[in-house]
């Protein structure tokens, strides 16, 4: 679509909108969201096919903007379903967020306003600066600055800058910051009513206004150069160049007018040249150039460029040698010395069509934004309409400049959900995100979810890894052949019922389960069977496809039974889930009791790892959580295990104690205070270790941790082996700061297999550092800043919905939000604690 037939486009229905705003009528039924999935695929081998499931309350991308050092991401969606709605709906359908980078986290959430179109955002340094507006179908419409500064977290300041039709944005609008001069920089038309293009300067700090000068036409495209000195904007195929300072024009280019080109998307390069795409109207065969303008001497030179057909263009970049390219479905980076395309990427747009509808079925594609270390974000604005359903275009692509190739994906819904995807198949993300992102197969209609990969592909900070080029790869995860070896189980009886149905009865607490693996078996490395969430059974691959399992029953989540039984694979894809529901008439012959197991240690047999707080830390879980879950627990069985009695074979014993009585409705709480480490180097096999009392030597003896340290593997089997079903592990694990050369690679591997144990295990993990972090004590709080917190929630603060009652999830996300701010706010450097839960929420205690 031509820019000045978009205008056209906007005016109308602008107008139409007023028009009927004064004079109502019957609204059409609102097309709500399905529930219908989208595919993304490039036609390129390196592309994933990657779909998500759409949830109701899902919200769609519009667009992305970056800060200058490429942190942090602001992002705005609208609410598709809203803006099918009422007056109301649509002037409140916007959300607004901004993700953290380097923490991976959105750290801030604005919903339920009005952003203004063309979604007008840009980052001030570490400000957020964006437009909103009450609409034109107000009766006094309003239009407003707004700022977000990052550094403070306060609500963002609003500044008034037009009323009535005054100041509105169109299609041809931008918002620009300039650095050199402190200014903001709004384009706009006059009124409404007038084609006539204005800048408007504000002072990026008052938002005083401190100049207006006229631009052109309604169709100008206005930019600002790098360094925020000069404004440039294209006008009937002419260039003119302003000081941003004053608005003065400094300079202008000839385009049409002179009958040798014509003009049609400028921009600014790295180094402050301004560049410029044109048709050449000589009627020579490569027609579709590139003018390079020094600003410095005002000397300019032209590149052809014979693969490049389109005089349009959403995204145009010069970045040294090579020239970044995107309209409609296409993006391409071509050689500026040749001419050459030396990366090419074409969407597969045959899925989208263009709905009568004017904007709901629009697909404007290839956008970009530019994020760090020549990494691009390239993604898709406004919802597609196919047969008369929305497709969500949520999914961004990371294209890594030096490595010409897409590296990752990022994926956001507007909830606080995100998934990152690596081109070699490694994964990362909140749970949530996981369970609804899938990769699809030419060979099969499956769905395969992110969650099903997370034993071997889970990968915390992949975004940052990505980002820095780490581990880049050139291999790409092969969905089409890694779906035929994955195994395939169903359900053959449920004491010896055959499985007719996916609900079953039983009076008794023993019954008997057999599974049958119908395809790939000799894939299988282990079958796992889940209760209400949490692991109870596994088997490794016993060379058969017949799998039997005891199952006890239980009431502690009421009377039915959830099961799902799955398997691990080879090919590092879980088997699909085979679920099934059992209804227990029967009753649990006793109350349920709390085991509580704490273990802390402030003195170790090598003093140079001495810690301050555990043993008080210890202490103090240990003392809160008999008082605050009494009312819930009149029994409550303590393991209290202190220095140097924490050695392996003492905590062993505990464990082995609570297996021996903990019944299913039982509560099991672990809680660790001391060091945890990480075993062997990054080529061999590896394994999480919670490091006793006598282990002497933290890194270089696997042997001395296989001997005396507790591992990931014995923590795996204890938590499947108790009955208990409520299960949650707490670790205060910091490293050593002895051991700073090995913590980068250390770091990760920790929080990793941390969360594969909670994934495996089905319950709840909550631990105190993530990735490259020590944990933090202060002796101001008497406590490490973890455990103080975790304190603080359980005596209340926790409960954030003020039900008077604390579950363990709400306690999770309390530590997780609460923690970051106190060590920012105490040591200058934030320390962020990972929680991973994969069973049921459970009320951990009452308040009165």
């Amino acid at each position: 679509m031509k820019r000045s037939t978009a205008f056209l486009l906007l005016i109308a229905l602008s107008l139409g909108a007023i028009a009927q705003k004064r004079t109502p009528k019957t609204q059409p039924a609102p097309v709500q969201p399905t529930s219908q999935s989208t595919v993304f695929e490039n036609n390129q081998a390196d592309d994933l096919r990657l779909g998500y499931d759409i949830g109701k309350d899902a919200l769609t991308q519009l667009k992305v903007v970056t800060s200058p050092d490429g942190r942090y991401l602001a992002i705005a969606y609208i609410n598709v379903a809203d803006t099918l709605k009422g007056w109301k709906e649509k002037l409140n359908s916007y959300t607004l967020k901004i993700f953290d980078v380097q923490k991976q986290r959105f750290i801030y959430s604005l919903r339920n306003f009005h952003l203004t179109h063309p979604y007008l955002m840009v980052f001030a340094g570490s400000r957020l600066v964006f437009m909103t507006t009450t609409g034109l179908s107000a009766t006094k419409p309003e239009t407003w600055i707004n700022v977000y500064d990052i550094t403070t977290g306060k609500e963002p300041m609003a500044y008034l800058i037009g009323k009535g039709l005054n100041n509105p944005a169109t299609l041809g609008s931008s918002l620009m910051y300039s650095e050199a001069t402190q200014l903001i920089l709004f384009s706009r038309p006059k009124n409404i009513m007038t084609a006539r293009q204005f800048i408007t300067a504000f002072d990026a700090h008052s938002f005083v206004e401190k100049y207006v000068v006229e631009i052109g036409s309604i169709e100008s495209e206005t930019i600002i150069d790098p360094t925020g000195k000069y404004i440039a904007f294209l006008r009937d195929h002419q260039i003119k160049l302003l000081d941003a300072s004053t608005g003065k024009e400094i300079s202008s280019f000839s385009g049409a007018n002179s009958g040798a080109k014509e003009y049609s998307k400028i921009s600014f390069d790295f180094n402050g040249n301004l560049i410029c795409l044109f048709d050449n109207l000589s009627g020579e065969k490569d027609n579709i150039r590139l003018e390079v303008i020094s600003l410095s001497n005002r000397t300019s030179k032209e590149f052809k460029f014979p693969e490049l057909k389109d005089k349009y263009a959403e995204i145009l970049e010069l970045n040294g040698d090579n020239l970044l390219w995107g309209n409609n479905t296409e993006f391409k980076v071509f050689s500026i010395n040749d001419g050459s395309i030396k990366y090419r990427m074409n969407s597969d747009n045959k899925a989208y069509t263009m709905a009568n509808t004017a904007f709901q079925g629009i697909v404007f594609f290839s956008k970009h934004a530019r994020l760090s270390n020549n990494k691009y974000l390239l993604y898709t604005t406004s919802p597609a309409r196919k047969q008369g359903e929305f497709v969500y275009i949520n999914s961004s692509k990371i294209f890594d400049l030096d490595a010409m190739q897409i590296t990752g994906y990022f994926y956001c819904d507007g909830s606080d959900n995100y998934a990152v995807v690596a081109r070699d198949g490694r994964v990362d993300g909140d749970m949530d995100a996981l369970k609804n992102v899938y990769w699809t197969s030419r060979r099969s209609t499956e769905k395969t979810y992110l969650e099903r990969t997370l034993d071997k592909n889970f990968t915390p900070k992949l975004l940052s890894q990505i980002l820095s080029g780490e581990n880049i790869s050139r291999a790409t995860f092969d969905i089409d052949n890694v779906i035929t070896r994955i195994p395939t189980l169903t359900l053959k009886s449920f004491n010896s019922t055959s499985s007719a149905g996916a609900t079953f009865k039983s009076q008794s607490k023993s019954n008997k389960l057999e599974v049958t693996v119908t395809a790939n078996a000799s894939e299988i490395e282990e079958v796992r069977l889940h209760h209400n969430g949490k692991l109870v059974k596994s088997q490794s691959n016993n060379g058969s496809s017949q799998y039997s399992f005891d199952v006890s029953l239980t009431n502690s989540f009421g009377s039915a039974n959830y099961f799902f039984v799955t398997a691990t694979s080879k090919s590092g894809i879980e088997a699909e889930k085979v679920k099934f529901t059992v209804e227990y008439s029967g009753a649990s012959a006793e109350a349920p009791k709390l085991y509580l197991l704490t273990v802390g240690i402030n003195t170790y047999r090598n003093p140079k790892y001495n810690l301050n707080y555990a043993q008080a830390d210890a202490d103090g879980v240990e003392n809160l959580v008999k008082t605050n879950s009494a009312s819930l627990f009149p029994n409550i069985v303590t393991y209290s295990i202190r220095n140097d009695k924490a050695v392996k074979v003492n905590i062993i014993n505990a464990f082995e104690d609570i297996k021996s009585k903990a019944l299913e409705q039982d509560l099991l709480i672990v809680y660790y205070a001391g060091h945890g480490v990480m075993s062997g180097q990054e080529t061999q096999s590896r394994d999480f270790f919670l490091v006793p009392h006598d282990v002497t030597q933290l890194y270089g003896r696997d042997d001395m941790l296989t001997e005396k340290g507790i591992s990931a593997a014995e923590l795996r089997k204890y938590s499947q082996s108790i009955n208990a079903q409520k299960q949650v592990f707490i670790l205060d694990a910091c490293q050593s700061s002895g051991a700073l050369e090995a913590l980068a690679v250390r770091g990760a591997a920790e929080e990793k297999a941390i969360a594969q144990l909670a994934r495996s295990t089905g319950t709840f993990w909550i631990t105190s550092t993530g990735t490259n972090q020590f944990a933090t004590e202060f002796d101001k709080l008497g406590h490490g800043i973890f455990t103080h917190t975790l304190l603080e929630g359980i005596k209340g603060q926790g409960d954030t919905n003020q039900d008077k009652k604390l579950t363990v999830r709400e306690l999770s996300t309390f530590v997780e939000n609460l923690v970051p701010e106190l060590t920012e706010k105490l040591n200058g450097t934030p320390q962020f604690p990972s929680a991973y839960s994969f069973g049921n929420d459970f009320i951990l205690t009452l308040y009165k």
